[in-house]
């Protein structure tokens, strides 16, 4: 998400950016996007973030998770615990409207770092219905169509798989 969101700071200010250095960004060609936004359905990385696992009994068990698994597996493990000791929190009501989850999340836990010695229920920061609206909405943004605005600024795009 956080490529997706430089690549629409610098279409809106191209000037700012010496060069973008993305990771799995969410773009979408609009062949591929049109079904989903004509018809509302979740994209396909939509539906598998829905799938997401959300909640581990202690980082512990969020570290074997994440590690076990690409892109994660490749990452040394000191940028996995990194990851993790940002994206975890402590668990939340998660009744609560996803759009306003996401917004207290972030509010009451700034500044909030997981660690090896947590051993509460921790929960993903982005809930995974948050991270399928973002992807559902990716193409909201028409970021493939403009992307050729972008021509001056080297980009280099990377990927885990």
């Amino acid at each position: 998400m956080g490529a997706t969101a430089l690549l629409i700071a610098a279409l809106k200010n191209p000037n700012q950016f010496d060069a973008l250095l993305l990771y799995e960004p969410i773009i979408f060609p609009p062949q591929l996007a049109q079904p989903f936004c004509i018809d509302r359905k979740d994209s396909p990385l939509a539906v598998l973030a829905r799938k997401r696992r959300n909640t581990f009994p202690s980082f512990s068990a969020a570290y074997d998770n994440f590690s076990s698994k690409l892109p994660f597996s490749s990452f040394d493990p000191e940028v996995i615990r990194d990851y993790l000791s940002l994206g975890l929190v402590p668990c939340k009501d998660k009744d609560e409207d996803v759009l306003a989850t996401a917004k207290i999340e972030v509010k009451e836990t700034r500044g909030w770092r997981i660690d090896e010695t947590t051993n509460e229920a921790i929960c993903l920061r982005c809930t995974p219905d948050f991270e399928a609206f973002v992807y559902n909405s990716a193409s909201d943004y028409y970021i493939y169509e403009k992307l050729s605005s972008l021509a001056n600024i080297p980009i280099i795009v990377m990927s885990g798989m």
